[in-house]
């Protein structure tokens, strides 16, 4: 049983993505959300095989990296998670917004943080 049957073993749903040949499916259960996580390349297991992580845009997933991971995996551990709301990671309920924002102050280029 692969990562994936094991996490919808209490469902009658199993997640239909596109195919990619090389990549495995995973959740990642983390306070408050599901997210799904594609791997390709050598794994953790092979030590000189150097990590890369590829984020996706809005509104995207892990399948707009199609045509970069087979090439990136060839000597690379390559990780594409589906980020907040995206793909199949969970979309909690509740606002995307910080209690602490950053803001930037054109003049002098310096960064500031405020309360919002």
């Amino acid at each position: 049983m692969d990562d994936v049957d094991r996490t919808y073993a209490d469902t009658a749903v199993k997640p239909s993505w596109p195919e990619l040949p090389g990549v495995t499916h995973r959740f990642v259960d983390l306070p408050g959300i599901r997210m799904h996580v594609v791997t390709a390349g050598p794994g953790l297991a092979t030590t000189t095989a150097r990590p890369v992580l590829l984020l996706h845009g809005v509104p995207e997933h892990w399948w707009q990296w199609r045509t970069m991971i087979p090439a990136l995996a060839a000597d690379r551990l390559v990780v594409v998670p589906d980020l907040r709301g995206a793909g199949w990671t969970d979309a909690p309920e509740g606002s995307y917004r910080a209690t602490r924002s950053p803001t930037w102050r054109l003049s002098t280029g310096t960064r500031s943080t405020r309360t919002t």
